[in-house]
This record gives structure tokens, sequence and C-alpha cells, in this order.
């Protein structure tokens, strides 16, 4: 397995696990997928909730075999985090009146 596989592999885990806990600990939602047979990560956010008929608010589609993967993974979870950072500053904003 070469290095840039590795990399891409570790990013979609992190991004993974960020999807989960804003999923779990936010009004947010976040779909992910990846389609093996294309090698495509899709990552589509609704921000402040999914709402039927309602087009996502922000969406990735990373085709991991092309030469800026890393970076576009990097963006996802750079996203991600600061969604997820939002809601820990808000609670501990709540935490501290």
């Amino acid at each position: 397995m070469k290095n840039k596989d590795m990399e891409i592999i570790l990013l979609i885990d992190q991004i993974t696990r960020i999807a989960l806990l804003v999923n779990g600990a936010t009004d947010h939602n976040v779909f992910f997928q990846y389609s093996g047979h294309v090698n495509q990560l899709s990552v589509q956010v609704h921000e402040n909730g999914w709402v039927e008929n309602k087009r996502y608010s922000k969406g990735f589609d990373v085709d991991l075999n092309s030469i800026n993967a890393n970076g576009l993974l990097i963006e996802v979870k750079t996203y991600l985090t600061d969604l997820y950072m939002a809601e820990v500053q808000n609670i501990l904003m709540e935490g501290a009146k």
C-alpha cells in the first residue's frame, strides 16, 4: 500500500468519526457514503437538521483517485470539525452563564 493510500484511509476514518460526533452532538445531520466501484466519498451536510424535500446545505463529492483527493478530504474534515467545535463552544458558553 502506498503512503498516499494510507493517508486517504486515515482521513476517511477521521471524517467518519467527526461526522458521527456532529450527528450525535448537534442539530446538524451528516450523510456520507463511500462508493467502492468508483472510489468516491460523498458527504452531504444538512445544517440545522435534515428536512424532507430540502437540499443539503453543503456537499462534497471526492474522487479518491484524483491528484487533489487529500486536499479535498482535509477540506471536508475541517468543515465538519468547525461545525462540531461551534456546538462545543455553545455548550461551554451556556455552562459559563
